[in-house]
């Protein structure tokens, strides 16, 4: 596997290490299949709401984070959503990519990988959802 270096708790201590990755070598993630997603704020910071006697209190931020999410099958017709979850400080979503577009992908890799952020993305400056 594949490892990374980033920031992660350990101990209630955010420090710096390396994670091995989960994706399996040379799978195309193009094609029909479920995929659990998770997403994580950055420095694992409780941005996306508050849990409130055993129930999840969402933001602002995590009510954007629900409508961008609720968006991404207007943007990708051939995306179907099962659940997602939103906590404090990360979404845990599955999507299935039903029917893969291959238009679309040939599109995109010609115009090359575009990263967004959530912030992007909740403003209105991204045609993509999270």
């Amino acid at each position: 596997m594949k490892q990374k270096r980033t920031m992660y708790r350990r101990n209630g201590k955010v420090v710096w290490g390396r994670y091995n990755s989960r994706r399996k070598p040379g799978h195309d993630y193009r094609s029909i299949g479920y995929y659990f997603v998770t997403l994580n704020t950055k420095h694992r910071l409780p941005v996306f709401g508050e849990v409130v006697c055993g129930s999840m209190q969402v933001s602002l931020i995590g009510a954007m984070v629900w409508q961008c999410w609720n968006e991404i099958p207007l943007h990708f017709p051939f995306v179907r959503l099962d659940p997602c979850v939103v906590m404090p400080d990360h979404v845990h979503a599955i999507i299935v990519i039903a029917h893969p577009q291959m238009q679309y992908w040939q599109s995109s890799q010609r115009m090359g990988h575009h990263r967004h952020s959530a912030r992007s993305c909740a403003a209105g400056k991204s045609a993509y959802a999270i």
